[in-house]
């Protein structure tokens, strides 16, 4: 499915729409100016687009670590259980009628077989690490038969695990004083993670490249450099990851993997069978 801009300024409008339901007046302003990162553009639009296509509301949803705009967004027409590994990510929710939070493993969730209408879990596998087969194995459980599993996640031409140094994110691996941060899968871990999967069938596979080589890992390099002016820090910031967010991918989505591309992000759905 393409992501055009117009699709990009109504998810804008989407996430203000949400602001309200949102914890703290300062998570309100923070969220005005910046209500989702660079690849949310794309990976939340397409989500949005995939379910008002397909005429979808009124669905029990398992969210599993997502960005937490994308669960209060739902929450409007949806039944919501957002769930975590990292209890601190609780204080970004306010609970409300149709949105609860849970403390879960993705590697071992604690729900039945064949509990929610759909599953998503949004830039999240790529930071399991090893057991990311597990995790979405777990996501296409938990589903009903009939319903649908969306995933999105980095990709390159060469498969790559980034290792960092200090605290990323909480129960990550770490190792000899590094950090497992995130893996970029190549064409041949896709075909073999899509070959290990049962009683599913892949409805989409569309991968969003980034229009200039490198662009990503500069953004984020950017992104992190942080100055001693808080304000002008949070203000390049935004522009920076706004801008990024409506010029770093195209339009149109491919299936291929071309050579020499460093990042990508791919948009996964599944429905059981």
């Amino acid at each position: 499915m393409k992501v055009t801009t117009l699709d990009k300024i109504k998810l804008f409008g989407s996430m203000y729409s949400v602001l309200k339901l949102l914890p703290g007046f300062k998570k309100k302003v923070s969220c005005f100016f910046r209500p989702i990162d660079t690849t949310r553009f794309f990976e939340f639009a397409y989500l949005i687009k995939f379910m008002k296509k397909n005429n979808l509301r009124g669905l029990n949803i398992l969210d599993v670590s997502s960005p937490h705009m994308m669960a209060y967004y739902l929450s409007k027409n949806n039944s919501i259980l957002k769930t975590n590994i990292d209890f601190e990510e609780k204080r970004f929710i306010k609970e409300n009628k149709n949105l609860r939070f849970k403390l879960e493993d993705a590697t071992k969730l604690s729900f039945p077989d064949n509990v929610f209408d759909m599953t998503y879990s949004i830039s999240v596998i790529e930071h399991i690490y090893k057991n990311y087969n597990k995790a979405i194995s777990e996501m296409i459980r938990v589903t009903k038969k009939g319903g649908y599993i969306y995933l999105t996640f980095p990709v390159a031409e060469k498969y790559k695990e980034e290792w960092v140094r200090g605290y990323v994110y909480s129960n990550q691996f770490s190792k000899e004083g590094k950090t497992f941060f995130f893996y970029r899968f190549d064409e041949n871990e896709i075909n073999s993670l899509l070959d290990q999967l049962q009683n599913v069938e892949v409805l989409y596979k569309d991968i969003f490249w980034e229009k200039i080589n490198g662009t990503y890992d500069k953004t984020m390099k950017t992104l992190r450099n942080a100055s001693r002016n808080k304000f002008l820090n949070f203000i390049k910031n935004v522009f920076i990851n706004n801008y990024r967010g409506f010029t770093i991918f195209p339009t149109n989505p491919v299936t291929n993997f071309p050579k020499d591309k460093l990042f990508g992000n791919i948009h996964l759905i599944l429905r059981k069978v």
